[in-house]
């Protein structure tokens, strides 16, 4: 008997899907980072308006525009503002 998975497999075609792509999907940070971390204080409603001394101050870590960066990288819609030093 034929298996009908294996035919689709080696015919080369793809199955299309007639569903939309979602518009929001974003990939999870790696557990016990500090993107994982701020995103988890992002997501409970902490915003970062002092820049980088109040995350410092909450984290331990001085590198704000490195965690944004990678959170928008993995898809995550982070706002954000650059502030002229005085």
């Amino acid at each position: 008997m034929i298996n009908p998975d294996s035919l689709q497999a080696s015919s080369g075609f793809e199955q299309m899907s007639f569903l939309p792509e979602p518009d929001f999907n974003p990939i999870y940070p790696t557990p016990n980072t500090l993107p994982a971390r701020c995103l988890s204080l992002m997501l409970n409603g902490q915003t970062f308006t002092h820049t980088h001394p109040e995350l410092e101050q909450i984290t331990g870590s001085w590198r704000l525009s490195a965690v944004i960066f990678t959170l928008k990288g993995l898809g995550w819609p982070v706002e954000s503002f650059d502030l002229p030093a005085p």
